[in-house]
């Protein structure tokens, strides 16, 4: 009796799909994934030790696939920022950046680097230093192989941090007569762009929406 086994990382293949004859055995796989990549191994044995085994290494290949950990990225002017997708493909596409329809190149300004992660993964950074006005907007990850071609876009746009108001307000002496001064030095958080206060009375501080100095945190 001659017996045959495939197994996949120790564990036997259904032989309902494969097709034996005097020669060997034929394992068939249908619709082949990214997650058939792997070691097949094949037993031989008909009763007389030892047994036979050979490995045999399936390689599936497909097309890129891009994903990004964050797709809208805020930073301010004159600092530096990192834009980074994960590009996934077998065999090893050509990946890079765009902005406004063209290639980024590394430079004074820009740094590309790729960081392999295994599995057919890699991590594709942009570091853009010293941002001004033209380096916001969008920017384009592509990865492209023999089998296809993916993208996606990345959104950077400018962080402003948030502003807090200094109220310096008239104020009444103990005595109840007029006087004016700074009363407590309250900061009340805004964002940028007009503010609209109301009036604050509090026992002998008297807050209104006048004398109002705005100042960046």
């Amino acid at each position: 009796m001659f017996i045959l086994l495939l197994m996949r990382k120790s564990v036997v293949v259904n032989d309902d799909d494969d097709e034996s004859g005097p020669s060997g055995s034929t394992l068939i796989i249908d619709q082949v994934m990214k997650c058939c990549d792997d070691f097949f191994e094949c037993t031989a044995s008909n009763g007389v030790p030892p047994n036979v085994s050979r490995r045999i290494k399936l390689t599936v290949e497909f097309a890129p696939r891009i994903t990004m950990p964050n797709k809208r990225i805020g930073q301010m002017k004159g600092r530096e920022t990192i834009l980074e997708c994960i590009v996934t493909a077998f065999p090893h596409a050509s990946t890079y950046w765009e902005k406004d329809d063209k290639r980024i190149t590394s430079s004074m300004k820009h740094r590309i680097e790729a960081y392999e992660e295994g599995d057919h993964t890699l991590t594709l950074s942009l570091r853009i230093h010293v941002l001004d006005s033209s380096d916001f907007g969008d920017y384009k990850c592509v990865a492209a192989n023999s089998l296809g071609r993916d993208e996606d876009i990345m959104h950077l746009h400018e962080y402003r941090p948030t502003e807090s108001i200094e109220l310096r307000t008239p104020f009444l002496l103990p005595d109840g007569g007029p006087g004016r001064g700074v009363a407590g030095g309250l900061l009340w958080p805004v964002e940028s762009g007009p503010t609209h206060l109301p009036a604050v009375v509090n026992h002998n501080y008297h807050l209104h929406q006048h004398d109002v100095f705005v100042s960046a945190e």
